[in-house]
């Protein structure tokens, strides 16, 4: 029979590993990878390491309550910071792309310190309208876009529109649906394309 604190630390290990399996399949895999699944790939790995390596030898790899308890403590903490961080590097990227994108609508793209050489990009609008007529929205489906790009959230989109939250909600997964999409950080990249 297995002791409880071995097979903690085992356990621990196992998830930590897979875990680690699944970011780097996401980050290295995925159709469009993003800054997020390498920051959350790199996270687990190390965490992996930990889990796998150091906390058994903290402990001449005998199964202690001790090693039993870092393991649990080091794939908890990691699960949380991986759950908290990658919320924040996602609403940190979704800003940035905002940012971008509102740039280009206030016509900064005609001030004099963009060179005439480069091409310019689209304003907001037209992108929408674009991808209205190729994706097959529908007008309110066009405005959820357009706001969605702007940056808004669903429940300023609902109070902007005269919607209720859900309706927004359907919206954006028919929008995603018919986009092809699964998040709405590969909204710019749909609409660039």
């Amino acid at each position: 029979m297995i002791p409880f604190a071995s097979f903690i630390i085992v356990f621990s290990a196992l998830i930590g590993v897979g875990a680690a399996c699944a970011a780097v399949g996401q980050a290295c895999f995925r159709r469009r990878s993003d800054d997020v699944s390498t920051r959350l790939a790199v996270l687990w790995s190390v965490a992996s390491i930990g889990l796998s390596i150091v906390v058994p030898a903290l402990n001449g790899f005998q199964a202690s309550k001790t090693a039993a308890i870092a393991s649990a403590a080091l794939l908890a903490a990691t699960a949380l910071a991986s759950f908290f961080l990658s919320r924040y590097w996602r609403e940190a990227a979704m800003k940035r792309e905002a940012e971008r994108l509102q740039l280009a609508k206030s016509g900064y793209a005609d001030s004099q310190l963009v060179d005439p050489e480069v091409p310019q990009e689209p304003d907001i609008e037209a992108l929408c309208a674009k991808a209205a007529r190729t994706y097959d929205l529908t007008r309110r489906e066009e405005d959820v876009l357009r706001l969605l790009v702007e940056g808004r959230t669903a429940p300023q989109i609902a109070e902007e529109l005269v919607v209720s939250p859900n309706t927004v909600k359907t919206h954006v997964r028919n929008l995603y649906r018919k986009l092809g999409i699964n998040r709405r950080a590969d909204l710019a990249c749909r609409l660039g394309s």
